[in-house]
């Protein structure tokens, strides 16, 4: 399905409904706040593995991260939910590097979809829910036109969440980023408006609910 124009009015993203329910859990804008929460996660060597950060060695790192999140919704360049479940953060999905324009008469309109759960919290679906959330968001209340993703070589969780979200292959990026004493791979997707009005339909998850 080709994807329609570009939306004529660019909304102003810290305006918005940013406060998600689903089946299990919540996702809202982070804070500083959630700091204690997602320390324990953050520090674990064992979840940043595929990720592109290293370890937090410090809560002050955490909490330095969470203000920058917080400043850029501020900026309409990113929004970074928790998923809040039992009053807890246990992780984080994100639209980083919101962009709606490059340059005069040339529209690009999308954002890059991350994620990430503490790993007490693995194997439940609850990061493919999450995903599906924000990239609900990006399309439907943001109206963006394209969300790319991508995730390391061999991370193949990363990969069934990816794919079964139907985000379309593009290719892999060939030593991509310098990462445990060795360039890593990094395999990337995307997804048009067009694209995601014809597999939202067939998807086996219900549309997310606001408050």
């Amino acid at each position: 399905m080709e994807s329609a124009p570009p939306r004529a009015d660019i909304p102003v993203l810290a305006s918005l409904p940013l406060v998600i329910a689903c089946s299990k859990f919540t996702l809202r804008p982070v804070t500083v706040a959630d700091t204690e929460d997602l320390w324990p996660h953050v520090s674990n060597p064992e979840l940043s593995v595929y990720m592109s950060w290293a370890p937090h060695a410090s809560r002050e790192v955490t909490s330095a991260f969470l203000q920058s999140q917080v400043d850029g919704l501020a900026r309409g360049t990113i929004v970074n939910w928790a998923i809040v479940l039992d009053g807890k953060a246990c992780g984080l999905v994100t639209l980083a590097g919101i962009t709606w324009h490059f340059s005069t008469g040339w529209r690009v309109d999308r954002a890059e979809l991350g994620y990430w759960i503490g790993q007490p919290y693995w194997g439940q679906g609850l990061m493919t829910e999450a995903a599906l959330t924000a990239t609900s968001f990006a399309f439907d209340t943001l109206g963006l036109h394209k969300v790319t993703v991508g995730h390391m070589d061999q991370n193949e969780p990363s990969k069934r969440i990816i794919e079964g979200l139907g985000f379309r292959y593009v290719g892999l990026q060939l030593e991509d980023a310098w990462k445990h004493d060795a360039w890593q791979h990094h395999h990337r997707y995307e997804l048009t408006t067009g694209e995601w009005s014809d597999s939202a339909r067939t998807m086996r998850f219900s549309k997310p609910r606001r408050p």
